[in-house]
């Protein structure tokens, strides 16, 4: 289930942001300079009477000028086009009011609870099949167990282990269940429920798609899919010539 709440960073809800600041920080100063830095409106000068300025201005030979010794040095042009590849999930990250670089450390400390709402849903999903001996202790107790790589090992029949895995980029979540359709389902309707209620973010299924591991997912740029391995049939010569026998028998009946 791929989701994208990046809606949440267009526009800033200053309450709700402090109430989640509330919650960790207790330097009264410091929640009082984030709320006027968020609730200050922004002046934005013209653009098209910057580029006029620009325009009027000569052309002049621009001097090496000598940083200062506590100034920062510009980013290089090769720093530059790296940050160009970003993924598609990057290209949005939030500008709240007169924080600044702050904006993207309080959108997470925003969508922590999200995270957190998550975690709890992962424990409470999970659920160990009793003939799959990985995902048990040596007592029989239920534990998370070693998460490298038994999702390659799958418990045949219909008692099969049911697992959960989150994700968060910005305002991009992924979740991968291991189990039924009908539970991914519960969870999205859950999970806007949630965001309706904590975020007043107003979701939909569109906007929470659920898609088979199959079909391949794209998030950060990759593909997300199942690994199959087909066999490789080795014969030898004996073999192969009763093969063909056995084919043009077949085919002369």
């Amino acid at each position: 289930m791929k989701g994208d709440l990046s809606t949440i960073l267009d526009g800033v809800k200053p309450g709700l942001v402090i109430g989640a600041l509330i919650r960790d920080v207790r330097d009264r100063k410091i929640i009082n300079l984030i709320k006027s830095a968020l609730v200050t409106p922004v002046i934005t000068s013209n653009p098209a009477a910057d580029e006029a300025k620009k325009k009027k201005k000569k052309r002049k030979y621009q001097k090496k000028r000598i940083l200062a010794d506590d100034e920062p040095k510009p980013d290089p042009y090769w720093l530059q086009t790296f940050f160009g590849f970003a993924p598609e999930e990057a290209s949005k990250y939030p500008d709240w009011g007169h924080c600044g670089v702050l904006s993207p450390l309080l959108a997470n400390i925003y969508l922590d609870e999200l995270d957190k709402w998550m975690e709890g849903k992962i424990k409470e999903f999970y659920k160990p099949s009793k003939s799959d001996v990985i995902w048990t202790g040596q007592d029989g107790d239920r534990e998370q167990g070693n998460t490298s790589w038994p999702e390659f090992v799958p418990t045949s029949g219909p008692d099969k282990t049911r697992k959960m895995d989150y994700i968060r980029f910005g305002g991009h979540i992924l979740v991968g269940l291991r189990g039924p359709r009908a539970d991914a389902a519960e969870l999205r309707k859950q999970l806007i429920q949630f965001c309706d209620h904590r975020f007043q973010l107003k979701l939909d299924n569109e906007s929470l798609p659920i898609e088979h591991i199959t079909k391949g997912i794209m998030f950060l740029d990759h593909v997300l899919c199942r690994r199959v391995v087909y066999p490789t049939l080795r014969y030898t010569a004996t073999e192969a010539r009763s093969l063909a026998r056995k084919a043009w028998a077949h085919c002369c009946r």
